[in-house]
């Protein structure tokens, strides 16, 4: 049988359009929210990964306790803001079009406030840390200092959102009303 070049063209381009449309498909699967469970897991497997790469002595992994404690309770807190935010964002949605937004004066009021409350847990992460450093050698100083630029903070990981948690060793929450990363 013989295939004419324009019936080719026709099913070629007949083709094109499913095959184009899952293409297309596939970013937004890319970028589909991990489940909570899937949550937990990787972040036991980033603190796993740090305990084996500090290569921690028994003394202290005792110090280590209060450590892990913190980065699992700002973990459970960044989700269930997680949760908030996007309920709120979904009843945003259902909100009358045309509300006005927040005035400049309470934005920069509201973000002031998140930033004190960032602050103040970096203060109480610095307490319980200091210990447990206070203990470590030069070269699981080194480690540490690469962990930290590795999974930590808005510059350290992939895209500034590894690590911790999506901002950081502590995983502080979403700026103002940005959306989760």
């Amino acid at each position: 049988m013989k295939i004419t070049r324009k019936a080719a063209l026709i099913a070629a381009l007949m083709l094109a359009v499913p095959v184009g449309y899952a293409v297309a498909q596939v970013p937004h699967m890319m970028h589909a929210r991990p489940s909570p469970e899937t949550m937990q897991r990787m972040l036991d497997g980033r603190i796993a990964m740090a305990k084996t790469a500090l290569r921690l002595t028994d003394d202290q992994q005792k110090l280590w306790a209060p450590v892990e404690d913190m980065i699992r309770a700002s973990a459970a807190e960044r989700m269930k803001q997680r949760e908030e935010w996007m309920a709120k964002r979904a009843d945003a949605g259902k909100a009358e079009a045309g509300k006005p937004a927040m005035a400049l004066p309470e934005r920069i009021e509201k973000r002031s406030e998140m930033m004190t409350q960032r602050a103040e847990k970096l203060k109480q992460f610095a307490a319980v840390l200091k210990p447990l450093y206070a203990t470590f050698n030069d070269d699981q100083k080194a480690v540490a200092g690469t962990l930290v630029s590795m999974m930590g903070g808005r510059h350290g990981g992939h895209n500034g959102h590894q690590g911790w948690g999506h901002h950081g060793m502590m995983g502080m929450a979403p700026k103002d009303d940005a959306a989760p990363k």
